[in-house]
Parts: C-alpha cells; sequence; structure tokens
C-alpha cells in the first residue's frame, strides 16, 4: 500500500490488489443487488431511471479510478522469453 500512486502515468501499472477485489465485489455482486433492491422497492419510473443512471456512473467512476491507481508493479508480456542461453 505503501507504492500506491494515482495518476496518468498509471495507466501502464495494475492497481492495488485490494481495490481489484473491492472493484470485482462491487460490480459482480453490489450492483446488482442494490439494482434489485431499488427495483423492487416501488420507486417512480423517473426515480427508477435517475437511481440506473447513477449506479450505471458509479460502476464507471469506480473502474476509470483504478485506471489510473497503479501499485509500483509494471505488466509483463507474456510474449516475451527470458534468457534462453544454455
Amino acid at each position: 500500500m505503501a507504492d500506491t500512486k494515482i495518476g496518468f502515468n498509471q495507466l501502464d501499472k495494475p492497481a492495488p490488489l485490494y481495490y481489484r477485489r473491492f472493484t470485482n465485489a462491487y460490480i459482480v455482486c453490489i450492483l446488482p443487488a442494490v439494482s434489485a433492491l431499488c427495483a423492487g422497492w416501488g420507486f417512480s419510473d423517473k426515480a427508477s431511471n435517475r437511481i440506473g443512471l447513477m449506479l450505471i456512473f458509479s460502476a464507471a467512476l469506480v473502474k476509470g479510478v483504478g485506471m489510473v491507481l497503479g501499485n509500483g508493479q509494471d505488466y509483463v508480456p507474456t510474449n516475451q522469453q527470458g534468457d534462453q542461453s544454455p
């Protein structure tokens, strides 16, 4: 967590593990549950549309922040071979 940085120079670096886990839980579990709760609550159509838009925007916001977070590590291309000297 000490190496966590935020900025556009972090676009090629992975986000911290805790943030990636939060993002997965938020998009896979929390957003659908909140959507189902709001759909069954009996809001008006206008309110349901606004809630849906806010939920979609929040998912985009969470993913967008994850793009500019970096944990100090670099991605390593899998197509590069290491030193293969005998």
